[in-house]
């Protein structure tokens, strides 16, 4: 399980990386609107930089015999809202879409399902 950290960090940092990097192909910037909160271009998807190294450190659980269904379930919700995510930054989404998504993985989650007891 200690190896799945340092992997999930590595491939982050690199994704990062490579994010940032204006020579890459995933180079995309975020140009400041009316509505931004920066005033110069700023690198966009980083978000998918997270995901990718938490993917990364699942399969290392995963090939190692750790892990577990909770982890499954996790990841399989959070990836169709990192995957909405980022194709609504390189080519923008209907925001009914998105948020559709959003919702939908949002019922499917565990949080919806727990109880309060008294």
């Amino acid at each position: 399980m200690i190896i799945a950290l340092p992997i999930t960090l590595a491939v982050a940092l690199w994704l990062t990386w490579r994010f940032c990097n204006p020579a890459s192909r995933l180079h995309i910037l975020d140009h400041p609107n009316e509505r931004s909160l920066h005033a110069h271009p700023v690198p966009r998807s980083g978000g998918v930089a997270v995901v990718g190294g938490l993917v990364a450190g699942w399969f290392a659980l995963r090939l190692l015999g750790d892990g577990g269904w909770a982890l499954d379930r996790l990841l399989l919700i959070a990836l169709p809202v990192a995957v909405i995510s980022f194709l609504d930054d390189r080519s923008g989404i209907n925001p009914g879409l998105r948020i559709l998504v959003h919702l939908d993985q949002w019922i499917r989650s565990p949080v919806p399902s727990a109880r309060c007891r008294e």
